[in-house]
């Protein structure tokens, strides 16, 4: 292929939709500046993104090879004020992968996996999963995508909306309940849980200070629902060998051995819905798309 008078030097085209064609790969400094100048004065974001998405004839590790990335990330979040700013391709190269490659190839999973792991509705689910996707539609007035990925497995849903069920008839109140599922959430680092568990917890009853503790990691206002949260915590991340001293204070607390049992049923109940999404990029539903939450850092920022 020869060069492009105005791109700079071209090693291989790739057709996107609706656009006439444009190029990944460059060995040239002055070809890659000007292939982001070409991204940000002619495609949008979401353009970036299709395009991205249309890339399937590409290995996802050629995708993210560093050179189609420096040209995606400058496409998505550079500016060519800011390339031509830079002090060099190298060091806007290393800026960007600290900053931006990671995130990106987050995003090109996560299509991936949002293509492979279809959303089933009581009208296309397997038929092991019809009724108990009517079921989950009875109590929500919807059925949500997390139950909608599980109807390809039918025994998984089956099990999730079964235990569901079973826990609302455990001796802990809706709150205490709520504590439990959002606390495993929390540490499970779960996206798609956390916006259904702030409305799940705001229908509960729950206060709007713990309901923003929760989201945030943070200490409850009452001491025992502390001692849930705490508890539940220390179970999640010890992989249940939680020390003597630990049940002692959740004991104490004003807690017995059954809900410490409890507990052990809310944490296997997320740990399913966690994973799942975490492995099939579960979109999230508009019914929370408000409540739509990013883990904070160490330092509370987000």
């Amino acid at each position: 292929m020869g060069d492009d008078p105005w791109l700079g030097p071209t090693t291989r085209h790739t057709v996107w939709p609706d656009r006439s064609w444009f190029v990944f790969g460059s060995h040239s400094s002055h070809g890659r500046i000007n292939r982001i100048r070409f991204i940000v004065r002619n495609f949008t974001p979401a353009e970036v993104a299709a395009g991205v998405a249309g890339v399937g004839k590409l290995p996802l590790k050629q995708v993210i090879h560093r050179r189609v990335c420096y040209l995606i990330v400058g496409g998505v979040f550079g500016s060519a004020a800011f390339v031509e700013k830079s002090m060099g391709v190298m060091s806007i190269f290393r800026a960007l992968t600290v900053l931006y490659v990671r995130p990106l190839q987050s995003r090109l999973l996560q299509v991936m996996k949002n293509s492979s792991f279809p959303i089933h509705t009581p009208e296309n689910a397997p038929e092991a999963s019809r009724k108990l996707l009517l079921h989950t539609r009875e109590n929500f007035g919807m059925v949500p995508n997390l139950e909608g990925v599980m109807a390809a497995a039918p025994a998984l849903l089956k099990s999730y909306v079964s235990m569901w069920d079973g826990f609302e008839n455990t001796s802990l109140t809706p709150i205490e309940r709520q504590i439990v599922y959002q606390t495993v959430n929390f540490e499970n680092t779960c996206n798609y849980c956390v916006p259904w568990h702030t409305l799940l917890s705001r229908q509960a009853g729950m206060s709007e200070g713990d309901i923003d503790a929760l989201r945030s990691g943070s200490p409850l206002a009452d001491p025992k629902h502390e001692a849930l949260r705490l508890f539940t915590r220390e179970v999640v991340m010890q992989n249940g060998k939680v020390t003597a001293a630990a049940i002692s204070a959740f004991f104490e607390a004003g807690y017995t051995r059954q809900t410490a049992l409890e507990v052990v049923m809310g944490i296997a109940i997320k740990t399913m819905s966690n994973y799942t999404n975490s492995i099939a990029g579960t979109p999230l539903d508009a019914a929370v798309e408000k409540f739509s939450w990013k883990k904070p850092l160490a330092d509370g920022s987000a």
